[in-house]
């Protein structure tokens, strides 16, 4: 008697779907560092235009402001005869640690107040160094 077979059977397509999902979690294992640190290079691009917007906005509006970090937004106020008041608030991305003292200050004619501003993600962390001319380097941080 012979069986003439035409179809897969249940063992074998279950054989097949854990080996194929054995597969994935390998892929998903080696490819999170290199989605870790995309991610904290969107973060950063991010926060640059932010920042470089800001002190368009300061130039063009002849207003000061200052900016500051409350988890997980940017604080932005706005100098009005002599006091600071609350300007707006911007949403950041919540899967990185944005961190600097004080605040960063942005004046009317361009200027900016120096300083360095880590960001991290996982085990990558990059600085943001901000000079007095508003130019902005970056750089990564290797522990």
């Amino acid at each position: 008697m012979k069986h003439n077979s035409s179809g897969v059977s249940l063992v074998e397509i279950m054989l097949v779907i854990s080996i194929a999902g054995i597969l994935t979690s390998f892929g998903t294992i080696s490819f999170s560092p290199l989605w870790n640190k995309q991610q904290l290079n969107n973060a950063t691009n991010d926060l640059k235009g932010r920042i470089q917007v800001l002190r368009m906005e300061a130039i063009l509006k002849s207003k000061s402001f200052r900016m500051s970090v409350n988890e997980p937004q940017l604080i932005v106020e706005s100098k009005e005869i002599g006091s600071w008041s609350f300007d707006r608030k911007i949403a950041l991305n919540p899967d990185v640690t944005i961190s600097y003292s004080g605040y960063l200050y942005f004046h009317n004619r361009g200027f900016m107040s120096p300083k360095t501003i880590k960001i991290k993600r996982g085990e990558y962390c990059k600085s943001i160094v901000v000079n007095i001319n508003g130019r902005i380097r970056e750089s990564e941080v290797y522990y």
